[in-house]
């Protein structure tokens, strides 16, 4: 299967980021649709499983009131055919866990850096179906795979904080219909991270949802210090005794004094000032592909061996469904680093890139677009490296 990649260095420069972006009947999505293994029958019967996490946001009057009611998942028979008498959505989170086919989708936006993949989500809905007026913090890519959808879009984007009556919903009751389109099958419309959007299925209709998220820096910040204070713990210094600061009173010596309070800070700074020195440019590209990998949904490693080498030369392999895959440049060569592991590809960039925008592979590929030459023997033995680290599988 071809997946085409459709972002552009136009795209990048004009929208990533900025505003919204109509694919219109990209020649790639439209041509996958037919081999897509979701279809309305298979929807409704993931929505009656335990394992998966779905839910239905529905309302019995005028979509335009903004009266939704919102329900979990999995559903019985007798509940998807009374939600049928009401305007329905319903939204299965992660369908690239139960469908390989659908993760290798994410192909088609190659041009964005892979590890920025977070889930798919798939929505079916009837006509008049909505989730409401709302918006998301991250990048989202809306591919129309059946019907039609109408969709209102605001100029603006809207703050991180939003108030909303619902717990389950960030309904934007204050919502402006600034721009209107429709969403034809093959479409894929783009949208930014906190612009406000809205669609009104105008028929029964199918669609996914490829969501890119990136971690907050907060949250690395505070994986970096502990990283590196984890060999520090046992040399680390306690608060000094309070009472050999300030002028010494019985009468006031449960008073935290400012000079006090001034010396514990100093101690922070100091602790601050070596991290810093620590956190060398190196060392955190470093760090931050060894965080994003970490971020991935990984499998069980892979204990059935021994792997055949005939085996893996006649196979495809296929990254497991939500690991994240980055590279670095380092002195010694390239390191890819995927899921928890990492592993060294020489000084193969042209190999690391292929093996980040492509969710699978055969040694064969691996072969044509590695820029060092290299025996079967090589590949075949980094492809049993990717399999025993439960970052692929053999189809």
């Amino acid at each position: 299967m071809i997946y085409n990649n459709i972002i552009t260095e136009d795209f990048i420069s004009k929208y990533w980021q900025k505003k919204p972006f109509l694919f219109e009947r990209n020649a790639t999505a439209t041509s996958l649709i037919n081999s897509s293994p979701l279809s309305i029958a298979t929807v409704i019967d993931l929505l009656q499983k335990e394992e998966v996490e779905s839910r239905v946001v529905f309302t019995e009057g005028d979509p335009q009131e903004l009266n939704f009611d919102v329900l979990e998942g999995p559903f019985d028979f007798e509940e998807l055919k009374s939600i049928e008498e009401t305007l329905y959505t319903y939204l299965i989170q992660d369908i690239n866990q139960e469908f390989f086919e659908i993760d290798a989708y994410y192909n088609m936006f190659s041009g964005l850096s892979a590890w920025q993949q977070a889930n798919v989500m798939v929505s079916y809905s009837n006509a008049g179906g909505s989730v409401g007026p709302h918006r998301d913090r991250y990048d989202v890519f809306l591919w129309q795979i059946q019907g039609e959808r109408k969709w209102y879009l605001e100029n603006d984007k809207r703050p991180n904080n939003v108030e909303s009556k619902y717990d389950d919903l960030e309904i934007l009751e204050d919502f402006k219909k600034d721009k209107e389109l429709i969403l034809k099958t093959g479409d894929i419309l783009y949208i930014p991270p906190n612009v406000a959007h809205w669609g009104i299925s105008q028929s029964e209709s199918l669609s996914l949802s490829f969501a890119f998220r990136r971690p907050s820096v907060y949250d690395f910040f505070m994986y970096m210090i502990s990283e590196e204070i984890e060999g520090e713990l046992e040399n680390d210094e306690l608060f000094p005794a309070p009472e050999l600061y300030g002028n010494y009173n019985n009468s006031n010596v449960n008073e935290i004094k400012r000079v006090y309070s001034d010396k514990i800070i100093e101690l922070l700074e100091k602790k601050l000032e070596s991290l810093k020195s620590k956190i060398h440019t190196s060392k955190s590209q470093n760090m931050l592909a060894s965080y994003l990998g970490e971020e991935s949904q990984v499998t069980d490693a892979y204990d059935n061996l021994p792997l055949d080498d005939s085996m893996i030369l006649k196979s495809t392999l296929v990254y497991f469904p939500g690991i994240r895959v980055s590279y670095t440049v380092e002195k010694e060569g390239v390191v890819l680093f995927a899921g928890f592991e990492k592993f060294n590809i020489n000084a193969d960039v042209p190999l690391a890139e292929f093996l980040c925008k492509n969710k699978q592979f055969s040694v064969s590929q691996l072969l044509k677009v590695s820029s060092i030459e290299s025996s079967d023997k090589y590949y075949i033995e980094l492809c049993k490296q990717f399999i025993i680290a439960g970052v692929c599988f053999l189809k």
